[in-house]
């Protein structure tokens, strides 16, 4: 049997728990607890993990400087079974959603990445968690981008094409962001979808059509856009004669004054 230092008499009481979350008793030491455990690492941190969500909370973490507490238990819990694949999902999401421990839960799902570089939920939430959380959009398209044509996104969450385009858009890369969407176009048989990607691209034509046609620094400015629609000469600019709207990401979370 493996050897838990100094937690056992913290078994029995989970309000205990609850009130001690930092205490010495039920902060294991990695290095300790992988020599204690005789080979029974994964056992171990299982048993941990259990008594994580036992003393879990839904307080907010309200010192950016600090991790959470348990940011180290989920950290403990990697080291003793780098391979227990939930600790990362379970726990990065816990840490991002309830804790607000938006650091910690992105230092967790860089752990799980080693491992697991091509999941989609980890790159999925840990895209978000980047982009939405940390204000991060070079990375988030990272992330994005290694999942944009994995089919759980095809198959259930296609925005996903449209927001790393949208993206890329915003951070400059007009032309990366229009290829990406063009591929994913190309690639696309449902009706609804292509339809979709088209009004994408014919929105980041039409803008850049009209910033050429405006700037009056090229006689090579496109008149037309890809449904065929002529642009029109109007109060002194170029405009489209159809409804279309920049191609860009809506304001993020994180831009918005927290309250706490």
């Amino acid at each position: 049997m493996f050897a838990i230092p100094q937690i056992q008499s913290n078994i029995i009481s989970t309000s205990r728990l609850k009130q001690e979350k930092i205490d010495n008793s039920f902060n294991i030491d990695s290095n300790l607890a992988l020599i204690s455990s005789v080979g029974q690492q994964r056992s171990l941190a299982a048993v941990i993990w259990t008594f994580t969500l036992l003393a879990g909370d839904i307080e907010h973490h309200n010192d950016p400087s600090e991790l959470s507490w348990m940011y180290y238990k989920f950290d403990n819990i990697s080291k003793l079974d780098p391979y227990f694949y939930k600790n990362y999902i379970d726990g990065g999401l816990y840490l991002s959603v309830i804790k607000d421990d938006v650091k910690g839960a992105e230092l967790i799902y860089k752990k799980g990445l080693k491992l697991y570089p091509n999941d989609f939920w980890l790159n999925f939430y840990d895209g978000f968690n980047k982009y939405y959380e940390l204000n991060k959009p070079n990375e988030a398209i990272q992330r994005f981008e290694k999942i944009v044509f994995h089919p759980i996104t095809r198959r259930n969450f296609s925005y996903i094409s449209s927001l790393t385009a949208r993206m890329k858009s915003q951070q400059g890369s007009m032309d990366e962001s229009y290829r990406l969407i063009e591929a994913l176009y190309y690639r696309e048989e449902r009706p609804n979808l292509k339809t979709r990607y088209f009004n994408m691209l014919n929105a980041m034509r039409i803008e850049q059509d009209l910033d050429c046609l405006n700037s009056n620094v090229s006689s090579t400015c496109k008149r037309f856009d890809l449904a065929g629609n002529r642009y029109i000469f109007s109060g002194n600019q170029w405009i489209s004669k159809i409804k279309w709207k920049r191609f860009r990401v809506f304001e993020s979370k994180s831009k918005r004054i927290r309250e706490r």
